[in-house]
């Protein structure tokens, strides 16, 4: 009996990394599949109310609350001569070059406890995209709730982290605020400046309310 323990010990001992593993990729799947339920409602929200900077062409009659009609459009004709410009549109007989699209709207990242540094939630701006960095540990928690309660709580969530990062982006870090949020959005955050404490309260409302989970 007493090599049998032993036996099953070190069975045991040889296999926990395997099983530790397996486990942190069932966890980063399950955390994967949360992410998409949360993110395309929430992205979905913001550019249908004109919040975040939109493609006419694969987005066509998007507007709402904040849609800015100054947004998008063709650019004028290079002028004659002017070399920089005629390299951003060539006039070869092929098919006109086509910038690269960069990713922009929210999007969630769940990063370990210690990277935090003991904040709740940290955020990241990259051009027009904005990454919200959630505690991996403590979100892994959740996995298990009925979908509907988890998703619904997930995404208060994030919108009240959202609306705090946009706050204090607009008091410290406004060139990156502008790049990130559409004209009409920062000139209705200017508008709520006036009084410190506005900017978050009012903002998560005008979010959440457009969010439709399924």
């Amino acid at each position: 009996m007493h090599y049998r323990d032993d036996l099953m010990e070190n069975i045991h001992d040889a296999i926990k990394p395997l099983l530790d593993k397996a486990k942190e990729q069932a966890t980063n799947l399950a955390l994967l599949e949360m992410t998409a339920e949360i993110e395309a409602p929430l992205n979905k929200a913001l550019k249908a109310a004109g919040a975040l900077f939109i493609d006419p062409d694969e987005e066509p009659g998007i507007g709402g609350i904040f849609h800015n009609d100054e947004e998008g459009g063709e650019e004028p004709d290079p002028r004659p001569g002017d070399i920089e410009a005629e390299a951003r549109n060539p006039q070869d007989d092929g098919d006109p070059a086509k910038e690269i699209i960069k990713p922009n709207g929210i999007k969630i990242e769940y990063v370990p406890k210690a990277r935090l540094e003991g904040r709740a939630f940290a955020w990241e701006v990259n051009d027009k995209l904005l990454t919200i960095k959630l505690e991996k540990e403590r979100f892994s928690e959740l996995i298990g709730w009925p979908p509907n309660v988890r998703n619904q709580h997930v995404i208060e969530l994030v919108v009240s982290f959202l609306s705090h990062a946009i706050d204090m982006m607009f008091w410290d870090q406004e060139a990156a605020l502008r790049k990130a949020v559409s004209k009409s959005l920062f000139k209705q955050i200017e508008g709520w400046s006036t009084t410190r404490e506005k900017i978050a309260p009012y903002l998560y409302n005008r979010i959440i309310d457009g969010v439709v989970l399924h």
